[in-house]
């Protein structure tokens, strides 16, 4: 399932953002769980990107990203935050 939202006034971001999460937690239940990384909203929180990656892959993604990016330069997209 994809639920896509747009609109024109920036103003509404927060209220829209809102709406949209409301409705895929409403939705959750009745899903098989999991995500499509590329589906999800740029300030994807911690909890989507682990059903997205999985636990342990999204484990991974953290030490890598300790180990190559400490400093959390690159953090445009869906960011995985460095492990520590």
């Amino acid at each position: 399932m994809l639920i896509e939202a747009t609109w024109d006034a920036p103003e509404e971001d927060g209220e829209n953002r809102a709406w949209v999460r409301e409705l895929t937690a409403a939705l959750r239940p009745f899903g098989a769980g999991g995500a499509y990384v590329n589906y999800l909203p740029r300030d994807a929180t911690a909890d989507e990107l682990r059903a997205a990656y999985g636990e342990t892959g999204f484990a991974r993604l953290r030490r890598a990203k300790a180990a190559y990016d400490p400093a959390n330069v690159f953090r445009v997209n869906q960011n995985i935050p460095p492990a520590g």
